[in-house]
């Protein structure tokens, strides 16, 4: 999908002992290659038993499930399901508190928007300059209904309220998500964050495996748009 991609080119400008945290919507995104994580040892936290895999490696032994992906070692990309954000936001306070030079990056969907326990954290993040970067996935949709449907006004005015730089971009443009990922990464290094971003994209098949005639919520002449003229690869 368009955000497996979104989540590449932002983890790249990271160091091999960034932390990542990815939501709901990311249950299953590829581990960041720029960071070297191994899926041997995500796909250990679900199917220990088998001989491709090292129970020793996963976090949970066998007891986890795709929402609660965790990767400890050089790289963390670790998800919380619906608690990303306060996940996130805990790992910045922690970088600063050590007076480490870690940054967080957090990514969350649409829908997440218009939940409190994003307000509750920006608001933490932008009094505590913490080092912390929260990317919105804005793929239209929050499940089965359109984002204007369950957000009103601005997804960047959101953090703009608490004082955090926000900052909107194509999110099918992979080397602009990079490129202000790096710069972003960097400021918030020197103590200049928190960062919001609004990666404007598309989700191509359903919310879940169930979901396929989406009809009844989207058409398909929307989704070969999509498909076909706004695809970044």
């Amino acid at each position: 999908m368009s955000w497996d991609l979104i989540v590449f080119s932002a983890d790249t400008p990271l160091r091999m002992d960034a932390e990542g945290v990815a939501e709901f919507a990311d249950h299953w995104t590829p581990p960041p290659l720029g960071s070297e994580a191994e899926i041997r040892r995500q796909i250990s936290d679900i199917f220990p038993d088998t001989d491709w895999t090292d129970p020793l490696w996963g976090v949970v032994i066998g007891e986890g499930f795709t929402f609660e992906f965790s990767l400890n070692g050089l790289a963390r990309t670790n998800s919380f399901g619906i608690h990303a954000r306060g996940a996130a936001t805990g790992a910045a306070l922690r970088a600063k508190l050590q007076k480490s030079d870690d940054v967080t990056v957090c990514f969350f969907g649409d829908g997440a928007t218009a939940q409190g326990l994003l307000y509750e954290v920006m608001n933490m993040a932008a009094l505590w300059s913490l080092p912390v970067i929260y990317a919105c996935e804005n793929n239209g949709y929050s499940e089965y209904t359109k984002t204007e449907e369950i957000a009103a006004g601005s997804i960047t005015a959101r953090a703009e309220a608490f004082g955090i730089e926000a900052h909107s971009i194509d999110g099918q443009d992979v080397l602009a998500v990079n490129d202000l990922t790096q710069k972003l990464v960097a400021r918030a290094r020197k103590g200049e964050g928190p960062f919001f971003i609004e990666l404007k994209t598309y989700r191509y098949h359903g919310h879940h495996v169930g979901d396929i005639n989406r009809a009844y919520y989207r058409d398909k002449e929307e989704e070969a748009i999509w498909k076909e003229g706004r695809d970044p690869i």
